[in-house]
């Protein structure tokens, strides 16, 4: 029952530092509107292993995260726990940066 306990916090800091973009996207879920067409998730499931080998980290730290609250796991029977594709994408998304940085170009008029 804690572990429940801190998912749900966990997942409440997460609402409360949300961007706009998804925040629209949590009000469009609460109120059953259908998302918005550039919306396509994946329902493709994967094992904890298969993350981690798409996230190129050791399936204990795939654990850990979903266990945090980082990565959302979805329960299909039992214990026996999946990730949704969708959901490796929008992590990724979420914590790239570019490598290099495009410079600035100073306007050629000058």
């Amino acid at each position: 029952m804690t572990q429940n306990l801190l998912n749900f916090e966990s997942r409440l800091a997460r609402i409360l530092e949300a961007n706009p973009e998804t925040l629209e996207r949590i009000d469009r879920m609460l109120t059953g509107r259908a998302p918005a067409t550039d919306e396509r998730r994946s329902l493709k499931l994967l094992t904890f292993s298969a993350a981690a080998h798409r996230l190129n980290l050791s399936r204990s730290t795939v654990h850990r995260m979903v266990n945090d609250g980082q990565l959302p796991a979805v329960t299909i029977r039992g214990n026996t726990r999946r990730i949704l594709e969708s959901d490796i994408e929008a992590w990724i998304a979420s914590v790239a940066t570019p490598k290099h940085p495009q410079p600035e170009h100073a306007d050629a008029s000058e």
